[in-house]
């Protein structure tokens, strides 16, 4: 056993976390994200769900970005045209029952 021995101690601060996927937080409110909307996206609409996780945008940090991130699914790219189409239509014609928007 050696008695005068110096001995040194390095503390290296850490902080906790965890990583959840954007599928895993779909119905959850976070009050901290960190985000990176960039390729890994793989999926049409997970770049909004990601972001709408957390109620304040103070506390919402984008670390990547990429305009690949969002994607939209191209059903609802089309139901998006055709509703932009029955807007432009006068509103007596969108009323009617029997128009073929109804069908």
């Amino acid at each position: 056993m050696v008695v005068n021995e110096l001995r040194e101690r390095n503390a290296i601060p850490l902080q906790n976390s965890f990583a959840l996927t954007v599928h895993k937080t779909q119905d959850l409110t976070l009050p901290c994200v960190s985000l990176a909307l960039d390729q890994t996206i793989f999926s049409a609409e997970q770049a909004y769900v990601a972001l709408s996780r957390c109620p304040k945008w103070e506390h919402v940090q984008i670390m990547s970005l990429h305009k690949d991130a969002f994607k939209m699914d191209p059903e609802v790219t089309k139901e998006y045209q055709q509703l932009q189409q029955i807007c432009q239509l006068p509103s007596t014609h969108v009323l009617r029952e029997n128009d073929r928007y109804y069908q």
